[in-house]
């Protein structure tokens, strides 16, 4: 895939758009198809208002493409897999993966994967909040074959990275199904009155559907809530409407200051 930008393409790149439906964003890829290039590690930004792109000041540690882009629970994305190697897709895996915060546009280094998650991977975040990585194709001959494997990753925010001492927020019950607009209000139930005035940020995350090292099923909803004094419930403002969120089922979080809940499914509908 070629991503017309402000610099060269980002042929076998990845795209997300991001938190508030606003932007769009571009992180690694090959300056030429299949690996012939240059591999990159910078990242930019489409915003849809104004049409036009912006450069993230902070390159990602390592230059890869064939990576997958996956917006974790708290809207962070996280870039997993890929390979820097010239002249193929499968040379040079990058293991470590890196972590995109959109507030600062800033890029960390996570834990290393244990084997290369290289061209046809695939990655995907589980309701738990944990990212699933799986697969990889190979050159023939090449040993250490990935294609049926798969690891799981754990991001900063199940460990209360923060410091701030939170426990995980856990939600009691959802409706099984939700509807469009602001008079359709639907009510979250936790495990304590503690956790819902806890509460910072409600959002619905659709499931992934990943091909190619792109996942165009990703979407991460922002729902306006307000917390009832002296309960242990929320009351969220479903999506406008489907050009917000497309009808079908998402994953909803609850997150505290530093750590999301374990999701519950939803069906949005008309």
């Amino acid at each position: 895939m070629g991503i017309n930008k402000l610099n060269a393409d980002r042929h076998d790149g990845a795209v997300v758009l991001l938190d508030g439906l606003q932007k769009i964003f571009a992180a690694g890829g090959n300056t030429a198809a299949e690996g012939t290039g240059c591999p990159t590690n910078s990242s930019e930004l489409y915003d849809i208002a104004s049409q036009s792109w912006s450069a993230v000041s902070q390159c990602m540690c390592y230059a890869r493409y064939n990576l997958n882009l996956v917006l974790l629970a708290d809207g962070s994305v996280l870039a997993v897999g890929g390979g820097d190697g010239f002249g193929n897709n499968y040379s040079g895996p990058e293991l470590d993966a890196e972590l995109y915060n959109p507030a600062t546009q800033t890029w960390s280094v996570m834990r290393a994967q244990k084997v290369q998650r290289t061209y046809h991977s695939t990655a995907l975040l589980l309701p738990d909040g944990r990212v699933l990585s799986a697969g990889s194709d190979k050159n023939a001959g090449q040993a250490g074959s990935a294609d049926n494997t798969f690891e799981i990753f754990s991001p900063p925010y199940l460990f209360n990275s923060d410091g701030s001492g939170a426990t995980q927020p856990k939600i009691t019950s959802v409706p099984s199904t939700i509807h469009y607009g602001s008079a359709n209000a639907f009510t979250i139930v936790t495990q304590d009155v503690a956790t819902a005035a806890s509460i910072v940020k409600v959002a619905l995350v659709r499931p992934g559907a990943v091909t190619h090292a792109n996942d165009f099923e990703q979407r991460y909803v922002t729902l306006t809530f307000s917390h009832p004094s002296g309960t242990n419930q929320l009351t969220a403002t479903p999506p406008s409407d489907s050009t917000v969120a497309p009808p079908g089922y998402y994953m909803l979080f609850i997150l505290n200051s530093s750590t999301p809940s374990v999701a519950m499914f939803t069906n949005l509908q008309p």
